[in-house]
């Protein structure tokens, strides 16, 4: 069953970190008139400060390195506290959408503020954008492809 739990975490972590960087790297250029060089860079900024947009495609490499990190890290999360929360299990459109907006918080309140990334002021409807794509490419995915997987682990217990 580890090696079933595995390739879930694995396959929910590239789908949700795959719709994440391409909801962003179309949305962002579009509305901010960046290259999505510069938006990569901009993530490796959280780490490196102001001198990761000096580094070229390095730094985009490392910025996309480290935004499928902190996808991993939301699909863990997701898939070890799914059990334990059994509010998840009855309705995955819910706990999808309700994850996303967890994720944004937590992105938004905590690890932004912590990192090194330049701020903009906050804006109520940039802040719903990013809050939606997180519901859709993060939280619902994460619910669907983890929810399936202990869905039939729990008919594999029964039987």
């Amino acid at each position: 069953m580890q090696r079933h739990a595995f390739i879930t975490i694995l396959f929910a972590w590239l789908v949700t970190g795959t719709l994440d960087i391409t909801a962003a790297l179309i949305y962002y250029p579009i509305m901010y008139g960046i290259t999505q060089t510069q938006l990569l860079q901009n993530i490796a900024s959280g780490v490196l400060g102001e001198r990761a947009f000096a580094g070229g495609l390095q730094m985009a490499a490392l910025g996309l390195l480290i935004h499928y990190c902190i996808a991993l890290l939301w699909t863990s999360v997701y898939f070890i506290g799914y059990p334990a929360i059994t509010v998840l299990w009855r309705n995955r459109f819910v706990a999808g959408i309700a994850y996303g907006i967890a994720v944004w918080l937590v992105m938004n309140l905590v690890v932004l503020p912590l990192s090194k990334v330049n701020r903009s002021p906050f804006d109520l409807m940039q802040a719903l954008i990013g809050a939606v794509i997180l519901m859709i490419c993060i939280g619902l995915p994460n619910s669907i492809v983890v929810g399936k997987y202990y869905a039939k682990r729990q008919s594999s217990l029964k039987n």
